[in-house]
């Protein structure tokens, strides 16, 4: 016997219907299985990698940060060395380190970075002077100009600490 369906003119058997009535929710069934079972770990792999990079992220951050710190010890040091004399053996700036850092992980910083090393150059520039000044007065060590000298570094090591601190709270918080 032909059913009807109201509002669509035609016919169609009773067991088409039937067969279609179960055939529907067994492929949509079955369609929600495979998107799911690719959809699934697909997003799982993507969060998972997310994490992953953002954990490197803050290490290489870490590592940056250690950098500098380690250029200000080492300009500490030269400065030992150079203006007052003493027998400490001398080692490459870090500052290459600090630079390699920021371009391959954090491009933004890279002109305040630039400019940290340029009173940085300023500064182990008076340190250079006044090694020579301590080796023309028969090793007596000279201070005169260092306030001048290491200001401008201090601050831009400062600003630069203050501006990778707020960075830091953005991303790593």
């Amino acid at each position: 016997m032909p059913l009807r369906y109201e509002g669509v003119g035609m016919t169609e058997p009773a067991s088409t219907i039937s067969m279609w009535s179960t055939l529907v929710p067994v492929m949509v069934g079955g369609a929600i299985g495979l998107i799911g079972g690719w959809l699934g770990p697909w997003l799982v792999e993507r969060r998972k990698e997310a994490a992953e990079e953002k954990k490197k992220l803050a290490e290489k951050f870490e590592e940056l940060i250690a950098a500098l710190y380690e250029h200000k010890h080492w300009l500490d040091m030269m400065e030992q060395i150079w203006v007052l004399g003493t027998d400490e053996k001398r080692s490459m700036s870090p500052f290459a380190r600090v630079h390699a850092i920021s371009r391959v992980y954090f491009p933004e910083f890279e002109s305040q970075i630039a400019a940290l090393e340029v009173v940085a150059r300023k500064y182990e520039m008076w340190m250079f002077h006044a090694a020579k000044n301590r080796l023309i007065n028969d090793g007596a060590p000279s201070l005169e100009g260092l306030e001048e000298a290491y200001r401008p570094y201090a601050e831009k090591f400062r600003t630069l600490l203050n501006e990778l601190g707020e960075f830091a709270k953005r991303e790593f918080q």
